[in-house]
């Protein structure tokens, strides 16, 4: 009773070191984006502008890799770990790491978030979209299939995504994590209004064919470049800028694009 059997006489959840050597080639590559996960939150944690950036370019590497893994599952199959593995992964990355990150940006040292209307809405962003994150990952570990074109919510991913893209245009140069009064506040604002989108029955395309994951690759490969290059060569600056926008615009497109397939689809109708 307490011991239940699944398929074939195998015992679910038994463990041995020899298991990890049964983890299909997707689940290697989501155990290194697990450790990248973490270095990303170690350099966002030290809160100085060289390590925030590093922090960035780290997690966009994390981001891609997320997609690679996602094709390998798709052309050699997956473990039936993997989309656990895959969700934990999620969580570190595109949910610990931008709330840590908007925390180190925005929030006021020195003033309780009870009493500071700004920490007070800081906080709030933070706890609306770490839970709602948490939620949407929950639920896909559970219930998703890999057969399936479409995410239902929008990934966390893409709201990571705008959290750091936004700060490369606003914050072109070495000036991580200090923004001119007020600026500062466009992070929790990103989390606010994009939080509730990662939970509504919405259809979001994924990107699971090599061309799309091409796009997504290549327009996060600059990113990557223009969130690095501005630490090292002041001349880059205007590539920050411009990287900074090309993310930022593609991830807001990425959310705004159930409107326009499902035109498309009833059109076809």
């Amino acid at each position: 009773m307490g011991g239940g059997k699944v398929g074939g006489g195998k015992r679910h959840g038994s463990w041995s070191p020899a298991s990890v050597f049964r983890l299909s080639k997707a689940d290697y590559v989501t155990v290194v984006n697990i450790g990248l996960g973490v270095l990303a939150m170690m350099y966002t944690f030290d809160a100085t502008p060289f390590s925030l950036r590093i922090g960035a370019a780290v997690v966009f590497v994390v981001l891609i890799l997320d997609g690679v893994d996602g094709l390998l599952a798709r052309k050699y199959g997956a473990s039936p770990v993997g989309r656990y593995l895959d969700s934990l992964s999620d969580e570190i990355s595109f949910v610990a790491v931008p709330s840590l990150f908007v925390y180190v940006a925005a929030y006021r040292p020195g003033l309780s978030a009870l009493r500071d209307f700004h920490n007070f809405v800081v906080v709030s962003s933070i706890v609306l979209y770490a839970s709602l994150g948490s939620l949407r990952l929950a639920v896909i570990s559970l219930s998703e299939s890999t057969g399936k074109r479409f995410f239902v919510g929008a990934p966390v991913s893409v709201v990571m995504t705008m959290v750091f893209s936004a700060c490369m245009f606003l914050l072109p140069d070495n000036s991580w994590p200090y923004f001119a009064d007020g600026f500062e506040m466009i992070l929790p604002a990103i989390l606010l209004f994009t939080s509730p989108m990662l939970v509504l029955s919405v259809e979001y395309p994924r990107f699971d064919t090599p061309i799309r994951l091409l796009v997504a690759g290549t327009v996060l490969s600059f990113g990557i470049t223009g969130v690095v290059l501005p630490v090292f060569f002041r001349w880059a600056s205007l590539l920050s800028f411009s990287a900074g926008c090309l993310v930022f615009i593609s991830s807001i497109a990425y959310l705004l694009s159930p409107l326009f397939i499902g035109r498309r689809l009833e059109r076809k109708k």
